[in-house]
């Protein structure tokens, strides 16, 4: 905790980061011709952070830039750094929360499209909404230590994006993509007692979600994530027909039964650094993989 912000330090561990690669490469080099693209995003410590917490081993663009020089080089990578480096100024990071916010999911989105070759959407076409009053997980993780207090007495604003074309969109339990349960992409009603107010993107965490969009002429994405990827779909969907959404944490499935009815043009693999340190996230990708 340094003021009233809260984050989250990242050690390097280069096995651990070299592993996460090679999972995407193992993917690339089980589904050969789909495009493949990878964003690694950095959290709040590397650029708010006391000069010790973000340099050495816990330099995240280090970290990034290891995990990138392992992957394939047909692997497309997304410098989402710069672009949040550049907007740091900006209320990019929640304070009382691990996530980015909104606006630095769209930062990163324009670094993706720059990637792709793509025109993105402009800020300003975008309709917005509030939400007050947000106490995030960084206060619940602390909330036990004196210091938690300044969370709790400074809390987040939540500003979120409605797609610019219309949306339908339902959840799934598991890999058979059958008996789906409507959800919104960004909810509008989200109530003053609800604490955890980043649920309005996509509802929070589902094994799979599927989102058709009102592009007609497009190509299919498929979406792994964790759930920095949540506020990062709303984002997507005026550049693809369908947009499908994997949480390997959730998804009790395989690459297998996902491809059986399903073709897709790209596969965009969206996380932020701590994942890459995760071994039980990397351990569920090669599971989903086999």
């Amino acid at each position: 905790i340094q003021g009233d912000r809260a984050m989250e330090i990242p050690t390097a561990s280069e096995d651990v980061i070299i592993s996460y690669a090679e999972a995407i490469n193992n993917l690339k080099a089980a589904l050969g011709d789909v495009r493949m693209i990878s964003l690694l995003t950095p959290n709040a410590g590397q650029f708010y952070s006391r000069e010790d917490f973000r340099v050495g081993l816990h330099d995240q663009s280090l970290m990034i830039d290891l995990c990138y020089g392992a992957m394939d080089s047909s692997v497309l990578t997304v410098d989402a750094y710069s672009a949040l480096d550049a907007h740091k100024e900006e209320y990019i990071y929640f304070r009382t929360d691990h996530h980015w916010t909104a606006l630095g999911a769209y930062y990163a989105y324009t670094a993706f499209c720059e990637t792709l070759g793509w025109e993105p959407v402009p800020l300003e076409r975008f309709e917005t909404g509030v939400y007050e009053n947000f106490v995030g997980s960084m206060y619940t993780y602390t909330s036990s230590y004196p210091q938690s207090e300044v969370l709790r007495d400074n809390p987040d604003t939540l500003t979120y994006y409605l797609p610019v074309v219309e949306t339908h969109a339902k959840y799934f339990a598991d890999a058979t993509l059958t008996n789906g349960l409507p959800v919104s992409v960004v909810y509008r009603g989200i109530t003053e007692d609800t604490s955890n107010k980043y649920l309005c993107f996509l509802g929070g965490d589902h094994p799979a979600a599927v989102v058709e969009t009102g592009v007609e002429e497009g190509p299919v994405c498929l979406v792994l994530k964790e759930s920095y990827g949540n506020a990062f779909v709303p984002f997507l969907i005026p550049h693809y027909k369908t947009v499908y959404v994997i949480d390997p944490r959730h998804y009790k499935g395989t690459l297998s039964d996902f491809t059986r009815n399903t073709q897709v043009d790209d596969i965009i693999f969206l996380a932020n650094i701590s994942t890459t340190r995760n071994e039980i996230y990397i351990d569920a990708m090669k599971n989903f993989i086999q």
